[in-house]
């Protein structure tokens, strides 16, 4: 479907025809991130993800389950036992989502932020829509290179949740973050 898209200065708009799908702004402040993980814990959490197991949109382009490798950033986010309520996992960046220097384009470093903003909210049979999101990338992420996503809950207000995502190197220096709004589906889950 072909889409249009205006952007000015600050702003942007996705349409298909008169009907508004987005509207993007440039947003004023620090994106804020949790802290980072230990790798050994994010890799522990990553088969606790319960999207393995629950999933409402298994082919999802940042965590769905249903994607390959080099298909989708197969990012399986799943609880820290530190009781901290924070999600952790370590993906590899694919070739696939890279630009000619190798390096994976903003899209896929927005997107690799997203999907674990919702889930560190979520109660399993449980959808949400994503309402607002903001980023920030600070450094340049590399294909074939892994890297340690890790999200927290912001809080939830009735249908609303909160989260916050971060992506680090191995050495614990941040490069991207991310701030989002999600909405529960009304019916759905908890």
């Amino acid at each position: 479907t072909p889409l249009d898209l205006r952007a000015a200065d600050d702003d942007a708009t996705l349409s298909i025809g008169d009907d508004l799908l987005v509207t993007a702004r440039r947003s004023p402040g620090v994106v804020r991130a949790p802290a980072p993980v230990d790798w050994g814990d994010a890799l522990l959490a990553e088969p606790a993800f319960v999207g393995h197991h629950d999933h409402p949109f298994p082919g999802c382009f940042v965590c769905g389950t249903a994607r390959g490798v080099g298909d989708g950033l197969r990012i399986f986010p799943g609880p820290v036992g530190d009781g901290s309520g924070r999600l952790a996992a370590v993906f590899t960046a694919q070739e696939a989502h890279a630009g000619p220097d190798g390096r994976l384009t903003p899209a896929a470093v927005w997107a690799a932020l997203d999907c674990p903003t919702a889930w560190v909210n979520m109660s399993g049979g449980e959808t949400v829509l994503l309402g607002r999101f903001r980023a920030e990338v600070r450094g340049d992420l590399s294909a074939g290179k892994p890297y340690l996503v890790v999200a927290e809950s912001a809080g939830r207000t009735g249908r609303k949740s909160y989260g916050r995502a971060g992506i680090y190197r191995r050495d614990g220096r941040l490069l991207a973050a991310s701030e989002a709004v999600w909405i529960r589906v009304p019916g759905d889950g908890a």
